[in-house]
């Protein structure tokens, strides 16, 4: 579950050949949707403290490409994506890597709010509701706000704009 299960990037929707991932690049990234991550996942724990509740941390993994997934049995996937299974996020390097033109500049913000996106996933499994768009935009939603301090406000459209594109991403593959 997360952002449609995105396919790998195989080419950016505007036709440009995808772009490398040096070791520096991948480890920067990582490094980078590990400190949003933690954001995220704070903001889950307080507010679930806040509700009576506890909240557990999700695992994360990195990949390029494709991963073998325990949630699709002998599968592999591409993502970002959570597997319920092994309560861990997936999440693909080269995405970030391929946001498209129209997201660079706004790349940073974007990408908080795909990883934000991703993250509901655990937390509305552990209550208990669905990972369906609605739920995981919503979660992903409350955690801009809380965080609008830290990453800046999002503007009405932004949120929109940085999913279209990931989604655009996937479907030039």
């Amino acid at each position: 579950v997360g952002l449609g299960a995105f396919g790998a990037v195989a080419a950016l929707s505007n036709g440009e050949p995808p772009p490398k991932l040096t070791s520096d690049a991948a480890s920067a990234q990582s490094r980078r949707i590990d400190v949003t991550l933690a954001d995220v996942q704070r903001t889950w724990g307080r507010l679930f403290s806040d509700a009576g509740r506890v909240y557990r941390p999700a695992q994360s993994r990195y990949f390029v490409g494709a991963t073998p997934a325990p949630c699709l049995g002998a599968g592999d996937a591409t993502g970002p994506f959570y597997c319920a299974d092994n309560r861990t996020l997936y999440f693909d390097l080269m995405l970030f890597a391929a946001l498209p033109a129209q997201l660079r500049e706004i790349e940073d913000q974007a990408t908080k709010l795909i990883i934000a996106s991703v993250a509901a996933a655990p937390a509305l499994d552990q209550l208990g509701a669905t990972s369906d768009p609605a739920n995981v935009d919503c979660l992903a939603g409350v955690w801009a706000r809380d965080a609008a301090e830290r990453i800046g406000p999002v503007p009405t459209d932004r949120y929109g704009l940085a999913i279209q594109g990931t989604r655009r991403i996937a479907e030039a593959r």
